[in-house]
């Protein structure tokens, strides 16, 4: 969780897997976000689970497969205040549970 109150957050990944998420990322300051990854993301929910609370750009970035075994394959928030969310994708997504929106 990033809770600095100014600043650029950058995650970059090649494979990765986790019990919930393969990738869980909160960020509750002002600045962007990117979150790249280049290989497998697996998580038991969620392949990626990634929420921009305040202000500024989140973009992510998957070249890989990423599978939610249990909901999204991604899952992205970019709730409160100004800024683009974009996702680039170039690989396949799989989830088991129906995508909710």
């Amino acid at each position: 969780m990033n809770t600095v109150r100014a600043g650029r957050l950058a995650i970059n990944v090649a494979d990765v897997s986790g019990g919930s998420n393969g990738i869980h990322v909160e960020a509750n300051g002002a600045g962007d976000m990117i979150v790249a990854s280049s290989g497998t993301v697996t998580g038991a929910q969620y392949g990626m689970q990634i929420s921009n609370s305040i202000s500024g750009n989140l973009t992510i970035t998957s070249t890989g497969q990423v599978t939610g075994i249990g909901w999204d394959a991604i899952s992205a928030t970019n709730s409160i205040g100004t800024g683009d969310l974009v996702i680039n994708r170039g690989g396949p997504e799989f989830w088991t549970s129906p995508p909710t929106i």
